[in-house]
């Protein structure tokens, strides 16, 4: 494996916020070393982007490109979507017995991925991803708007699981 890989491989595994921090970092440093000119610098924002991100998660793969977790209750002393305690559910054959689930789309770009609140059904619902027009077809009756992170989600499993 190449500097380049293992560089790549690292970068992969930052947030947003980190990566924004690094290219930063990296880019003033590659100035001040002469390595890029402000020359440089305007041919490539000038220049278009080639290729372009899928709008919709590919259809190869075995798992659907959503999951779907019941809420029972919410962990504060665990990070991210681990702090949900709650089973796993399949949602493509009718639930008779009502559950208080989110539904994720997966997506490789943070900015792309979304989540739903809702229950668990016997009638199947279609459920949109906004962000990529990706839709789904599941025994999940939605009941909240679209969720742009994690946090968002859990104030309002909060609130749904005291109503219950």
């Amino acid at each position: 494996m190449s500097v380049i890989d293992k560089l790549l491989k690292l970068y992969n595994v930052l947030d947003v916020e980190e990566k924004q921090e690094f290219l930063t970092v990296c880019s003033r440093n590659a100035k001040s070393d002469g390595v890029i000119t402000d020359d440089d610098i305007r041919k490539a924002s000038k220049a278009p982007i080639k290729g372009s991100v899928a709008t919709y998660p590919s259809k190869g793969g075995k798992k659907p490109p959503f999951w779907v977790k019941e809420i029972k209750e919410i962990d504060d002393t665990k990070r991210g979507m681990f702090r949900i305690v709650g089973d796993w559910l399949y949602v493509n054959k009718p639930c008779s017995e009502k559950k208080l689930c989110v539904l994720g789309f997966k997506s490789n770009h943070t900015e792309r991925k979304s989540y739903v609140i809702g229950f668990t059904d016997e009638s199947e619902f279609e459920v949109e991803n906004s962000k990529t027009g990706y839709k789904a077809y599941v025994h999940f009756k939605p009941m909240s708007r679209e969720f742009d992170t994690f946090a968002d989600v859990e104030k309002e499993a909060k609130i749904q699981l005291k109503m219950l």
